[in-house]
Parts: C-alpha cells; structure tokens; sequence
C-alpha cells in the first residue's frame, strides 16, 4: 500500500486543482538536490518541501561494480555508460516514517497560521543560500521535533516503481541515450565537445562535477556524478502568493555512481508551467539493475 506522502507526490492531476503554485530555485539539498520545486496549495506537499528549504537537510545487470571518479567528463561518462542495452529500475517510489509525517501535518497548520512569516523564512534561506532557518515557535512544531527532522533528514526513502531500459550508442563525439520503452522523452544526447546535453529538443547546459561525500542523503552513501541543467523563468520569486502568471520552464540531467551500491545512477527530469498549468512533468530516477 503507497503511503500518504507517496500517494501526493505521484498523483498526476493535483496541478489542476489549485491555482497557487511557489517556486524555490536552485535549492542547496546535496544529493536530493531540486533545482526546482513547484509547490501547490495542497498544503501536504507544499509543507514537505519547505521544510526542506528552510532546514536545508536533504542532501533523489550492475553495469559499473567499480568507477574510478577523474572529473574527465569523456572517459567518466564512457566508464559510467558503456555502449549497449542496460537495465534500470524507476526508483520514483517516496516515502517517509509516521512521526515525520505527523511532524509535517502540525507545520501544515502552522503554514496557513503564519503565512507572512513564513514567506520571510522562504525569502531568507534564498538570500543565505546553504543556512538552516533557526527553530521557531511559529513552526508549529517542538524543538525536538525540529531537531529530529534536521537530524533524520525527513526520513525519506526510495524504492522502485518500475523498470526501464536504455541503449546506450556512442556516435564520433556524442553519446545517444535511447529508451526501449514507452517514455515521456524519446532520446537524450551528451555531446563532449560542447559539453551540452539534450533531452529530446531541449538544450542544457554542463552545471558542475558532483562530488558527494556525505552519506545523510537518500542514498545513504556518498556517490560522484556530473549534472545538466536548463532553466528559462519570467520570474525570481520564492513567494508563497499569486503566482498565476509564472512561465517556466525546467530540466535536469544527473549521471552519476553510487559508491556503496555500486549502481549507476541517471536522474532525468523536465517540468514545463504557463500561468499556473503544468503543460510538461516528468522525472526518472534511476539505478541500475
């Protein structure tokens, strides 16, 4: 049975059903990491990733059984993704512990009670990029309660929901990376000349090497990758009011290893919204087989 939280997150029609959405850009959550994340009115979700934010604690066949990390995009990549067919499972599944969801519905209240606070907070951690907010009472939750979900990082877990395959063709100086199924995009590219990926039409730009070395993520390891990145806003709000309006437009791409499962690791992500309709959203996370 899909818990409550999960339940939210992979519903498919929520975006129609309210008409306030927040964005929270380029979020500092280590290797759970949002570039973006739209929040609706339904207050669970949206109670879920402010937290997130204001406490800043999220750090989300075994082709590669051992990677050598060299920050040489190429050769990483070619070590990572090997040419041929190779199996993934859809690790989209999310779930958390009862006493953080309990924890998450009192912040819900809190939310609606004290929403001018509240945006300040949201304002704040923007501005102080990587800084938990301090504890306060407006929360709605105990210092301890505070404490736990700083110290437990939520508790959130992954775990399959699927399966995908991918063919992976090295063409002169670009890679294909070309489902066997049925998804929402039909190639992605990475070419090492530019640096520059693609996913289907859409152009990304190389973002950073990644380089996690803690293990309080929901990995539970540390894990090395590279990661893409295309974003185009008419707006630079972390508010929580009227955001009918907002056009945007996002994508990711994260290839990486994670170093205690030995699995390779492909985030691929795109969400598209025109004045509060979500028009694309799709997400992937995925490890290898």
């Amino acid at each position: 049975m899909l818990s409550k939280l999960e339940n939210i997150l992979l519903r498919k029609d929520w975006s129609r059903k309210v008409k306030l959405y927040t964005i929270i850009k380029n979020l500092p959550c280590g290797g759970f990491s949002f570039s973006y994340i739209v929040i609706s009115k339904y207050h669970f979700v949206k109670s879920l990733f402010i937290l997130c934010t204001l406490f800043c604690v999220l750090s989300t066949a075994t082709y590669a059984q051992s990677f050598e990390y060299t920050e040489d995009l190429n050769k990483d990549i070619k070590s990572l993704l090997p040419e041929g067919k190779i199996g993934f499972e859809i690790m989209n599944g999310i779930s958390s512990s009862d006493r953080s969801e309990k924890i998450i519905e009192k912040f819900t209240k809190a939310l609606v009670e004290n929403k001018e606070w509240f945006n300040q907070q949201m304002k704040m951690v923007k501005e102080k990029e990587g800084e938990p907010v301090p504890y306060d009472k407006r929360m709605g939750i105990t210092k301890e309660e505070y404490d736990y979900m700083v110290a437990k990082k939520f508790d959130l877990g992954i775990h399959s929901t699927g399966q995908l395959s991918l063919n992976i063709i090295y063409l002169k100086n670009r890679l294909h990376i070309i489902p066997s199924d049925t998804t929402d995009f039909k190639q992605i590219t990475i070419d090492f000349t530019s640096k520059k990926a693609t996913i289907d039409e859409v152009i990304l730009n190389f973002h950073a090497p990644i380089n996690i070395d803690a293990t309080d993520n929901i990995f539970n390891s540390t894990w090395k990758g590279y990661g893409w990145r295309h974003e185009e806003s008419n707006t630079n709000t972390a508010s929580l009011d009227n955001s009918e309006d907002l056009v945007l437009k996002v994508y990711n791409l994260t290839v990486g290893f994670i170093d205690s499962s030995k699995q390779v690791y492909i985030n691929i992500k795109g969400g598209e919204y025109s004045k509060g309709e979500k028009t694309v959203d799709f997400k992937y996370r995925l490890l290898s087989q």
